[in-house]
């Protein structure tokens, strides 16, 4: 949480700005994530997409498998919410 929380856009933190992004992303076999790719982003213009392909490098999740062996290639959408800390 600290290291995804550091990604946050500043500007955006700075004028109490919410937002979120969706990012379409490939699944590797260790449950990491490439080639994260933002697909929607609101509002427009304040980094909450940039922040969102900042933090996937910290995402993980199971990969499909195959005969019990993970494999690469799937691909999956992932919503991220910004909100400020009350």
């Amino acid at each position: 949480p600290e290291q995804v929380g550091r990604l946050d856009p500043e500007r955006a933190i700075a004028r109490n700005v919410t937002g979120s992004a969706t990012l379409w992303c490939g699944i590797r076999a260790n449950g990491t994530m490439t080639d994260c790719q933002v697909v929607d982003e609101s509002p427009a213009g304040w980094r909450f997409g940039d922040a969102a392909l900042a933090m996937a490098q910290y995402f993980r999740i199971s990969p499909k498998t195959v005969d019990g062996k993970p494999v690469e290639g799937s691909r999956v959408r992932i919503p991220v919410v910004f909100s400020l800390a009350e």
